[in-house]
């Protein structure tokens, strides 16, 4: 718990931190720069809709996997969940580098 409160302190400092050092710069006439700038609400809510379901989607994900890990290898509780976060970070490295090689054009896109 004293960890978890060192953290949330530490997320907390770099939050302050970031909205009182890092001022938003100045724009004066943004809709003459960007003319189809219009990003009304009723325009973007699917967009917003799709990441909170694939977020909450992957939240659960890891639960679901570590349940898994009980049951079929018995493993406790603390080495289900420290090797389904392994292996849904390793997963996550692995896209993130695909995307990169893919975008830098050392590979085919899938």
């Amino acid at each position: 718990m004293l960890t978890f409160l060192r953290v949330a302190r530490l997320a907390g400092l770099a939050l302050v931190s970031v909205a009182l050092l890092a001022p938003e710069p100045q724009r004066s006439n943004l809709e003459a720069v960007f003319p189809t700038a219009d990003l009304k609400l009723s325009r973007i809510w699917p967009f917003f809709a799709i990441t909170l379901v694939s977020v909450s989607a992957y939240s659960i994900v890891q639960q679901v996997v570590a349940l898994r890990l009980q049951d079929a290898f018995g493993f406790t509780s603390d080495d289900s969940i420290a090797n389904a976060g392994l292996a849904l970070m390793e997963t996550a490295l692995g896209n993130c580098s695909r995307q990169c090689r893919a975008r830098s054009g050392h590979c085919e896109a899938a």
